[in-house]
């Protein structure tokens, strides 16, 4: 009787251990959606960074 108790909350416990779980997968999704935002902001801010230093190199030249 114990044994079969011990692999029914073996199983159980495996369904909700590890990136195959809901919660595991839940935690999976929002990492690579917080990674995909602040790779896009990164991206973004540095796009406008070049873009103020090619109109700074502009403005010197022009002077």
């Amino acid at each position: 009787m114990e044994n079969q108790d011990e692999l029914k909350y073996q199983e159980l416990f495996g369904k909700w251990h590890g990136w195959a779980s809901p919660v595991g997968l839940g935690i999976f999704f929002l990492s690579l959606a917080l990674s995909v935002l602040v790779l896009s902001t990164a991206v973004k801010k540095l796009a406008e960074a070049g873009k103020k230093g090619v109109e700074i190199r502009q403005q010197l030249k022009t002077e």
